[in-house]
């Protein structure tokens, strides 16, 4: 509404109310990113990186794991008594008739060990060998007392009686070499294995009796 004022009256204008400044918009704050949460993504970025490397690594081959080393048995050389017992096992007396029938010979001179045996000029041992190696052919010669038997060794073990004097040793000999090189014979005495040194042919390996 217009504002009336009468003729001679001295007219003052109203004061303006004053203006108020219109508010205005705060600004934005960037938040500071936290030190800790900064480093602790490095290290997981870090550790999630060397887990996808390694991953590759092992599908390309690139790495392996370690290889589980395998059982070795005792490498024996004779004479055997040096470590307090013998590869070879003395045959008990009721058990004489299965060791001459073990006996890898012809029935001739199984008779001849027989009588030996009955002399007391020779006993008989036991001997468990097979082929240390792959089964491959090898064949060996066992001499004792002044008898032989041939063998060929096989990876299943081959139990026999062996003539022997007493402190006279028994002669293993490299008969035919298999395949693979080398004459690969191993001795089973109770739940150990002994492997004999790798022989050529021709080559003679000792042990000595019980």
């Amino acid at each position: 509404m217009a504002e009336q004022w009468s003729a001679g009256e001295e007219h003052k204008p109203r004061p303006a109310e004053p203006m108020l400044p219109e508010p205005q918009p705060e600004p934005e704050l960037e938040r500071e990113p936290s030190r800790g949460s900064g480093k602790a993504g490095w290290v997981l970025g870090a550790l999630a990186g060397i887990a996808l490397l390694a991953g590759i690594g092992y599908s390309a081959g690139l790495f392996s794991s370690a290889p589980v080393p395998a059982p070795t048995a005792i490498t024996a050389t004779a004479p055997a008594q040096q470590q307090g017992f013998s590869l070879l096992q003395t045959v008990s007396a009721a058990d004489q008739g299965s060791a001459l029938q073990s006996l890898v010979m012809s029935d001739a001179d199984r008779n001849n060990v027989s009588k030996a045996v009955q002399s007391g000029a020779t006993r008989l041992a036991w001997l468990a060998l097979s082929d240390s190696g792959s089964e491959d052919g090898d064949i060996v010669t066992i001499s004792g007392a002044g008898f032989s038997q041939t063998v060929p060794l096989l990876k299943k073990q081959t139990r026999l009686a062996v003539p022997y004097t007493p402190g006279t040793p028994i002669r293993v000999f490299a008969t035919k070499d298999g395949f693979d090189p080398g004459v690969t014979v191993a001795v089973y005495v109770g739940g150990s294995v002994f492997r004999l040194k790798t022989m050529k042919e021709g080559e003679t390996i000792e042990i000595a009796s019980p």
